[in-house]
């Protein structure tokens, strides 16, 4: 998880919104929630601030890079930490 911007102020209620759809969740195995907005408008900057609020709430929790098409590697690092054995599998 990226380093919490310690001048991260405000967005409350965005933040008790991710929080109750959490809550309100049927699989706990799968929660996931999107923010979506245009560039710099701190979409990452709220999801840091959100998973430092409330690390201690759920079993994993897993930051995952995206950039540049890296979500494969991500996936097969957490295979990797999870012993999950990969062989034969295509992530496209």
């Amino acid at each position: 998880i990226p380093s919490l911007n310690p001048d991260f102020t405000g967005r409350s209620n965005v933040l008790k919104t991710i929080a109750k759809n959490f809550e309100e969740g049927t699989d706990a195995i799968s929660q996931r929630q999107a923010i979506s907005a245009t560039g710099g408008m701190g979409k990452s900057e709220l999801a840091i601030k959100f998973v430092n609020d409330n690390f201690d709430k759920y079993t994993m929790v897993r930051w995952l890079n995206v950039e540049g098409g890296g979500i494969k590697s991500e996936f097969d690092q957490i295979a990797r930490e999870l012993g999950v054995d990969t062989k034969g599998m295509e992530i496209e």
